[in-house]
């Protein structure tokens, strides 16, 4: 790390020199840029490595191998000098006596050279809390370092202790939404020991959990914490957004799990300031960033847990918790919503990052709560960077971590020049993830779960092999998609992606997917010239079945897709079996990503089922989409009419700091014809969203022309009054319409084609067709925009009859044949509602004369209030029902799970199943898992079961018809 004598290293990041004089190359002035403006050091305290070599920089980096590290064992002469030097700044910055520091400092050597530490006192710990944060040259918002507050925990010595002071600190930071920096210190680390840990990387995150087939709900981020909290017992939900616990762990001791309370958690909801939609899409985050994965260095004591909390830069959460493709990945649903063609050349990322951004710090505005943007943090630190060389005379900045990660060139600290170097008292990262240290001390060998999608090794011949040519890297990313979609589909996929110079076509003995794009005039890609004469040998055998993609731009017009369309020809000529043809994506189009996973579901399809085709070309996207309208319309024309026709509340009622009333009502449906449904107890029905006579004043002219046309069996009237979605993006259906009022009746059927169309929301029936089969039922929760929610609701409130297109859909969600098995019903929320349709066909069935099975309900709502056909159940509990709730904010804040009644209530249950009872499930898909979960816990319970024999004993519940699983995942607004 060390120059020659005098030197800094060639690499700013890389700096190992002491004190005065300062090192030639440091005493180059840094520059403004935009200004020509310079800034002079003057002085340099001692600095500690930053991982960077004098050749070779790591400043890009996230964690560097050599970097400084707090936690670790120090030699009492180091813990001297740092000492030294930190006691020497205090006194001197604080303007204290001479005479007293060197009192201080002869304390303070006694007990180091005699204990091997000491101990700060409040003042000292202050100070050295606000100058870590004063050093810290990754952070943008060091200039209001000097307000930092510091909580002393030093005296908490139990885990109990620790997990109050992090809720207490949740609790001060907020300020009623004006956040103030705080930091909470726990005792420091002593000698021989590891001190006390926080498990979390920051107290308030999102789970993350890691499916069977390699898909991730919730934040990947967090996917390894998520895990440790299961393993200390915590219950997962399988939600996107559900709040992780807090894992501490004491000095010594063993790492405690808690949820945070109500209380101590506060999320803003986000949305935009000029788009309705945005809030449909359900994106939120934590109104500060408390983190609590680092160690503060100060004097030579390493305080090994000490969360920290500030307030966020808003591109923190728009353009990385949120936009990064590794956690929420949230840009390519709002570009959609912008109708944005979602090519690399239209910038769609650049445009939805910049809406997300705007929709991110509107939400914190409305929320009252602090945040600061990238200029105007951009602006101050620039201010305070030139006031620190000024008056301090030095500042370190690492600039790779102070430019924002949206609008970079455009912030003044992009074009500021700085040096990079680590001092203390310092934030400084600890030498390995807590739990490791916790597994190391007390001698556990953990075994880490390899998911299946995982698992390395050669490919057998069963598997399918995903080969790849690419110049820019896209090809690779489709074939990643495509393996992860083959390992949902439990299809047999090889777990390594072959580059075509590296394919082997004599290996391959069952399936081939090659997707590759064309470079140039249709040649192959860079790393795909091999294979290509491959395929021109005659010494090629190949008889095994394929499919070809291929990724191209249409603006080289003739050659366009030459290359895939050449694998294709070429694998078919040497006797390949073509399973689909050759897909394309145009990069220039509106969304080439549209185009490749309509192929892709197909080809999954069409390798389950075994089928080939002599096709060489699937349809382009243009042809799809037309086909896709089609669809639509033929599905929509069996719709029929039907009108709000009553209903009650279950409860409709507003929350405190939430916009809309919390509201779930039941509604009831009538065909305007008398005619009856068609449905069974468990089916679902088909809604469409009511168009709102509005939306059709600016096309009353073109419905007046041409209304009783004829358009794919359907009448334009009735496509354009039910089935187009005047609302969607900028009202892009109107704007089509306004621009065709003159065209000729052959041109009718594309501009019918073109316009944007509903798209159905589906809602399980919760009655009995055996009472009234003209009218069904339906348990309805308001959600803030919805499309049909919010119609139908407020046509109850209002006692105004709604008209609704509506159609019903079968389910596989059946009554079992026999009105003598015993049935369990397992549902929470509006999920509640199928299953009491199915009660009520049980107990009003007709027996013929036999055995009435019996009927056990377990019941899920947030609070006794929220309880929904709460009389309808207790009258069915009077008939010799068992009715269970569980209320997740419960009473008196006891929180219960339906996955814990099922527990609880184990003996029962089992003994219900082991008599051949049906297991009915109907909610949220992480409640779903939650509770197949919690079923194999009482199997295991009750059976004496290992985990092995418990899940397949549900698998065969399943298998044999007797599990039946009624899940859903609310993608938007219903």
């Amino acid at each position: 790390m060390h120059g020659s004598d005098g030197d800094i290293s060639k690499c700013p990041m890389a700096s190992m020199f002491e004190s005065q004089p300062l090192p030639n190359g440091y005493t180059r002035p840094t520059e403004l840029l935009t200004n020509g403006k310079t800034q002079v050091p003057t002085f340099l305290p001692k600095t500690y490595a930053v991982g960077c070599t004098d050749n070779m920089c790591h400043g890009s980096h996230m964690l560097k191998n050599d970097e400084v590290r707090g936690g670790l064992e120090t030699e009492p002469a180091q813990v001297w000098d740092e000492a030294h030097d930190y006691i020497r700044e205090f006194y001197h910055e604080n303007k204290l006596s001479e005479a007293d520091c060197v009192a201080r400092l002869e304390v303070i050597k006694n007990d180091i050279f005699t204990k091997g530490y000491y101990e700060h006192t409040y003042d000292e710990l202050s100070f050295g809390v606000k100058t870590c944060w004063r050093n810290a040259r990754k952070c943008i918002m060091r200039s209001q370092w000097n307000t930092m507050t510091t909580i002393d925990a030093r005296h908490v010595t139990s885990g109990e202790e620790m997990m109050e002071a992090c809720f207490n600190h949740l609790k001060v930071v907020r300020n009623g939404g004006r956040i103030r920096p705080h930091v909470t210190v726990f005792p420091q680390k002593k000698p021989g020991k590891s001190g006390p840990r926080i498990w979390n990387e920051q107290l308030c995150r999102y789970a993350g959990y890691r499916m069977e087939d390699g898909t991730i709900i919730g934040d990947p981020t967090n996917l390894e914490l998520t895990q440790r909290a299961i393993e200390l017992g915590w219950t997962p939900k399988y939600g996107k957004w559900d709040v992780c616990p807090i894992i501490v762990c004491e000095e010594g001791g063993d790492p405690i799990c808690r949820d945070i309370p109500a209380d101590c958690v506060k999320e803003v909801m986000i949305e935009h300031p000029n788009y309705e939609w945005f809030k449909d899409l359900g994106l939120r985050w934590f109104d500060h960033p408390p983190v609590s994965s680092f160690a503060l260095s100060i004097g030579g004591i390493d305080y090994t847990a000490a969360p920290f909390s500030g307030w966020f830069m808003s591109t923190e959460i728009a353009a990385r918790d949120l936009a990064d493709e590794y956690r929420y990945n949230a840009l390519p649903d709002i570009a959609r919503h912008l109708n944005l063609s979602m090519s690399n050349r239209a910038l769609w990322k650049d445009r939805a990052v910049l809406e997300l951004s705007v929709a991110v710090l509107h939400s914190w505005d409305k929320a009252k709560t602090t945040m600061v943007d990238q200029h105007s943090a951009s602006d101050s630190f620039i201010a305070w960077y030139d006031k620190e060389m000024k008056t301090r005379g030095h500042c370190p900045a690492d600039w790779v971590w102070i430019v924002p990660p949206t609008s970079s060139a455009t912030t003044k600290v992009f074009h500021q020049e700085m040096f990079s170097y680590v001092v203390k008292p310092g934030v400084v990262e600890l030498p390995e993830r807590p739990w490791y240290t916790y597994w190391r001390e007390k001698g556990i060998t953990p075994v880490e779960k390899v998911p299946r999608w995982e698992t390395a090794g050669a490919a057998s011949d069963e598997d399918i092999v995903i080969a790849y040519g690419t110049e820019t890297g896209n090809s690779l990313r489709y074939a990643e998609k495509l393996q992860k979609h083959f390992n949902a589909r439990k299809l047999p996929v090889a777990p390594t992606l072959v580059e075509l110079d590296d394919l082997k076509l004599e290996d391959i003995k069952t399936t081939l997917i090659i997707i590759t794009s064309s470079y140039g005039d249709g040649e192959p890609p860079a790393n795909a010239h091999e294979f290509a004469k491959t395929l021109g040998s005659e010494e090629t055998k190949f008889n095994s079945r394929y499919a070809v993609f291929g990724m191209g731009s249409r603006l080289y017009g003739d050659t366009y897709q030459g290359f895939p369309r050449f694998v294709d020809s070429s694998l078919k000529k040497l006797g390949g079996r073509r399973v689909i043809g050759v897909g394309a994506a145009d990069e220039t189009s509106a969304d080439p990503d549209a185009a490749f996973e309509h192929w892709m579901i197909s080809l999954g399809v069409a390798i389950e089922v075994g089928s080939e085709t002599d096709v060489a070309i699937e349809e382009d996207p243009q042809a799809l989409a037309i086909a896709e309208v089609k669809q639509s319309i033929e599905q929509f024309s069996h719709f029929v009419h039907t009108g709000v026709t009553g209903g009650r509340a279950f409860f409709d009622y507003k929350v405190e700091a939430e916009q809309e009333p919390r509201a779930a009502y039941n509604v009831e449906l009538t065909t305007t014809s008398g005619e009856p449904f068609k449905y069974e107890e468990g089916d679902h029905v088909q809604v469409l969203p009511p168009t709102k006579m509005a939306d059709l004043e600016e096309v009353q002219s073109f419905i007046a022309r041409w209304g009783e046309k004829i358009i794919h069996g359907v009448p334009v009237s009735r496509i354009l009054n039910e089935f187009v979605e005047w609302t969607h993006g900028d009202h892009v259906a109107a704007k089509i319409i306004e621009e065709h009022q003159e065209i000729s009746e052959e041109e009718l059927e594309a501009v019918i084609f073109s316009l944007p169309y509903k798209k159905a929301r589906t809602f399980s029936i919760a009655s009995t067709p055996i009472v009234r089969p003209s009218t069904l039922h339906l348990a309805v929760a308001r959600v803030d925009g919805g499309h049909t929610s919010v119609p139908m609701i407020d046509s109850l409130r209002s006692k105004n009859t709604q008209l609704i297109s509506a159609c019903v859909h079968k389910s596989k969600f059946r009554m079992p044949e026999s009105s003598s098995t015993p049935i369990i019903l397992v549902g929470t929320g509006t999920g509640v509602g199928p299953l009491r349709g199915m009660m009520h066909g049980r107990l009003t069935a007709d027996v013929k004369g036999g055995q009435r099975g019996s009927i056990t309900c377990v019941l899920g709502y947030r609070t006794p209030k929220e309880t929904l056909y709460r009389d309808e159940f207790a009258e069915a509990a009077e008939r010799g029902v068992q009715v269970h709730h569980a209320y997740s904010r419960g009473i008196e804040g006891k929180k219960e799970y339906v996955g814990d009644v099922v527990l609880r209530e184990s003996n029962k249950i089992v003994h219900l199943l082991e008599q051949g009872a049906n297991f009915y499930v109907c909610g949220s898909t992480p409640m779903g898992k939650s509770v197949e979960l919690a079923l194999a816990k009482a199997l295991e319970k009750t059976l004496g079961l290992d985990a092995t024999a418990s899940k397949a004993y549900v698998g065969n519940l399943r298998k044999t018809g007797r599990m039946f699983v009624d899940t859903y995942t609310r993608t938007g607004a219903n």
